[in-house]
């Protein structure tokens, strides 16, 4: 929940999980980004829950992640 009491919205949640899944894979911005082919300020954007990637460069960002991380994730 946001601090309102709200449920997170959808880029909100996307950005917090990639953010956990970079870290998790010991990547930093730079270097998924560069993986990703995008923007590191994009990337920043995609973290922050400011902007909505398209599904193309949500696929892109899970591949660079690499599914181990995700999996991590979920144990």
């Amino acid at each position: 929940m946001d601090p309102d009491g709200t449920p997170p919205r959808l880029e909100a949640r996307l950005g917090r999980n990639l953010k956990a899944a970079r870290l998790c894979a010991g990547l930093t911005q730079q270097e998924l980004a560069t993986r990703a082919g995008i923007a590191l300020a994009f990337l920043a954007q995609i973290e922050s829950g400011i902007s909505d990637p398209d599904l193309r460069t949500i696929g892109a960002l899970a591949k660079a992640v690499g599914r181990a991380a995700f999996e991590r994730l979920q144990s």
